[in-house]
């Protein structure tokens, strides 16, 4: 990607009304607390002030989370030009399964950490984030019945912490994943919704608001906001116009089109 009842009775109507109302009193937060992780790190050899510059480009280090059923390992070592080599794993059931490896350059100020996330569409999770200077990527693992999946992903100028959420905007129960994303190129935002349909992982682009904003007023991307909101528990979707703003307050997935997550 670099890249969404009709009442039989008196009762049931009564019922749906008192499930809305606790909807829009739960409070949202991030799928990710600043300081919540749980991790165990490892770091050999130990860096002192005393060292040689070129020791600090050799260290090496061993981040593990032991989530429910699952076990995934980071692990950090030196590339010999002065940069840094990420590699991350994860197995369950008895199934190891090498998930990603990232090499940043010398001096590109990038650091990568994996997170335990308790609950992604009903499966034990994890996220592996990798942060700059300027924002973040962060990538999701379910371990589901079928082994670890890739669950999702997002990126911009925000932190994991910042930007990624869990909400059940469709009502069947499970809450999907919400990634606020900023394109840096051109501060473009976009919303990208995951959600665990008959055992894929499917992907939402919010791409049918023809009937509020005509191809005429659409000049560029830029023109066009999308961010989900966990204070109005909706995705605002706002259009930049010569003749005023137009902004849309969506608490579905109704615009948007899913199909299966490539990863």
């Amino acid at each position: 990607m670099k890249k969404y009842i009709i009442t039989v009775s008196a009762a049931l109507a009564l019922g749906m009304a008192f499930s809305a109302c606790a909807k829009e009193e739960e409070v949202i937060v991030p799928i990710i607390m600043e300081g919540s992780e749980n991790q165990q790190t490892v770091s050999t050899p130990e860096v002192t002030p005393d060292a040689a510059p070129d020791a600090a480009a050799q260290i090496s280090k061993t981040q593990t989370v032991e989530g429910t059923g699952y076990t995934a390992v980071l692990t950090q070592e030196a590339d010999g030009n002065g940069g840094l080599v990420y590699r991350l794993k994860a197995s369950a059931g008895g199934n190891e399964k090498e998930l990603m490896e990232y090499t940043a350059g010398a001096g590109d100020g990038i650091s990568a950490e994996v997170y335990e996330i308790d609950d992604l569409f009903g499966f034990p999770a994890f996220c592996f984030e990798l942060s700059y200077s300027m924002g973040s990527e962060r990538t999701y693992y379910i371990s589901a019945d079928s082994g670890i999946l890739k669950a999702g992903e997002g990126f911009g100028f925000e932190s994991a912490a910042d930007s990624d959420y869990r909400d059940d905007l469709d009502g069947d129960g499970i809450e999907e994943l919400i990634c606020n994303c900023t394109y840096m190129a051109d501060g473009v935002e976009r919303v990208y919704v995951f959600r665990f349909r008959d055992g894929k992982v499917e992907e939402g682009m919010l791409d049918k608001y023809q009937d509020i904003v005509s191809d005429e007023e659409l000049d560029g991307a830029g023109q066009i906001s999308q961010r989900y909101d966990p204070d109005l528990r909706a995705i605002v979707f706002t259009c930049y116009t010569e003749d005023g703003d137009k902004t849309l307050e969506l608490k579905d997935y109704e615009r948007f089109t899913f199909s299966e997550y490539e990863g």
